[in-house]
């Protein structure tokens, strides 16, 4: 799963300086948040630490699901990164041009701290790293951290190093597919009567 990027690809006790928060995230679409859901958690348990903020619509959403992000990153990004200290920077894709995860990218760039970012699937691929620019991955991060083979193929296509992406599932996914095998283990008949007890 995603996690092995954590333990095989980034050893935050190899970096040139060591960091105070082992990875800061920032998500700011949906789309982005459902591939963090319970990432905090299991960084603690692994024992490494990790800051979850989000703006815009991954507030609520990401709330929705019990997270508890922080939610006011500012609008700077080097300041952020200077508040945090991470030794990895990790965010969301969307197609804002303007979002403060492209400007973290170029912020740990400029300092030479690693970036990934979560991808949740292959749609708008040549828009997500763009910004302002024509280039499609003018903004793209170290790493990128597909869902499955179709996103992969679209960033390769774009020219992104297929050795710089790792194929890490899809938490919401997951969560479906628990979900989906209590549903299985209650039994039809009784998921019917319990969400419709009055329907004939």
């Amino acid at each position: 799963g995603g996690l092995a990027f954590f333990h095989i690809r980034w050893d935050p006790r190899k970096a040139m300086t060591s960091p105070v928060c082992d990875v800061l995230i920032l998500v700011e679409d949906p789309g982005a948040a459902n591939n963090v859901l319970g990432l905090v958690e299991a960084l603690r348990i692994r024992g490494r630490s990790a800051r979850l903020f989000a703006v815009g619509p991954a507030v609520d959403y990401l709330r929705a699901f019990g997270e508890a992000p922080e939610t006011d990153p500012g609008r700077d990004a080097d300041a952020l990164i200077d508040l945090v200290d991470p030794g990895l920077v990790l965010v969301g894709t969307s197609e804002n041009t303007d979002s403060l995860c492209l400007a973290l990218v170029v912020a740990a760039r400029a300092r030479h701290r690693p970036s990934a970012a979560v991808v949740d699937g292959p749609s708008s691929a040549a828009f997500r790293f763009r910004g302002h620019s024509s280039d499609p991955l003018a903004f793209a991060p170290d790493w990128l951290l597909v869902p499955e083979s179709f996103t992969r193929d679209a960033y390769k296509d774009l020219g992104f190093l297929e050795t710089r992406m790792i194929t890490s599932g899809h938490a919401l996914f997951d969560r479906v597919r628990i979900v989906g095998e209590a549903l299985a283990e209650e039994g039809r008949d009784a998921v019917r009567h319990r969400v419709l007890p009055d329907a004939p």
